[in-house]
């Protein structure tokens, strides 16, 4: 995960902002998953309510989980029982988020000396 989105991830989780709920990634009544908060920083114009559920809205065509390239699955998996099974809150996922979830190294660019 990029260093700057995990950074806003952190932020989100522990600011208030967000009413914490489950089963979904975000609900007609403005509640979140703690991937729900995620999705929602990456895009927030990125929700649409979903015709066969009413309660739930979709984030760019999921509703369940942001694409594995944002955040491994194996990470979701365990972030989804926390928050949905274990009840715990955003304050605990964020600790969790924080020790757990790696940054992508940043990217150097080689250069090469030219000797003449």
């Amino acid at each position: 995960m990029k260093i700057d989105l995990k950074q806003r991830w952190l932020e989100g989780l522990r600011s208030g902002r967000y009413a914490q709920g489950t089963i979904s990634l975000k609900n007609k009544d403005d509640k979140y998953c703690c991937l729900g908060v995620l999705c929602d920083l990456i895009d927030p114009n990125g929700w649409s309510l979903m015709k066969d559920r009413d309660n739930c809205y979709y984030w760019l065509g999921n509703w369940a989980r942001p694409p594995s390239s944002v955040l491994p699955n194996e990470i979701q998996d365990v972030l989804i029982e926390m928050n949905d099974v274990f009840n715990k809150t955003f304050l605990e996922i964020a600790d969790y988020v924080e020790q757990h979830v790696p940054v992508d190294e940043p990217k150097v660019a080689v250069t090469q000396k030219v000797l003449a």
